[in-house]
Parts: structure tokens; sequence; C-alpha cells
């Protein structure tokens, strides 16, 4: 009897791989579907920061001084550091500081709308 059962368990080991196997088809077609919606949250992400740039280039260009505008570009929209920016213009930090202050004093922000 201890024979057959032993048989049988080790004919069973098929039946056990199947099992597993289905297992991880389904946990791979669930991820797979999360990585569609995820696609599809990020690319709705990629348009919207599209169109919120296209508002803040606009807005920075039409500043008055082009030195406010190399500013706010720098630190606003090539995500540059005071120092970066600094560096990049040849001033000082707290050149860019009064530039980017005033060039914030003189920008006309369109009406948000959320």
């Amino acid at each position: 009897m201890g024979d057959t059962q032993a048989r049988r368990a080790w004919l069973n080991r098929y039946r056990q791989a199947i099992k597993q196997e289905n297992a991880l088809c389904a946990r791979i077609e669930k991820a797979a579907a999360a990585t569609v919606e995820w696609r599809e949250q990020l690319a709705l992400q990629v348009a919207q920061g599209l169109a919120i740039r296209r508002e803040i280039e606009k807005a920075i260009e039409a500043l008055p001084d082009a030195m406010q505008i190399c500013v706010l570009r720098y630190r606003f929209l090539a995500c540059m550091t005071t120092k970066q920016t600094a560096q990049r213009l040849g001033y000082t930090a707290g050149q860019i500081n009064r530039i980017q202050a005033d060039g914030l004093d003189a920008l006309t922000m369109p009406e948000v709308q959320e």
C-alpha cells in the first residue's frame, strides 16, 4: 500500500507542476494588464507635462528681460539649481537669485484651470 501512495505522489508531480504553471500565467496576465494601465497613465502624464511646459515657456518668453528669461528657463524648465545656473551664466548665486526674483515679479501667470 505504501508503494502505491509513493507512486501516486510521484505521478502527481506533473499535475502540481501544471497547477504552478497556470498560477504563474495568471500572475503574468494580471501584471500585463496592470502594465497596460500604467502605460496609459504615463502617456496621459507625459501629455499633461508637455502642456504645462508649453504654458510655462509661453509665460517666461513674454518677460521683457532676456536674462530673466534665461534664468527662469534654466531654473524651472531645465531644473538646474541656483549654483548650476550661476556657473552656466558666469554669475554669482546671489545675482541669480536677484534676477530670478525680478523675473518672478514680472511674470504673468495665466488663469489656472483645475
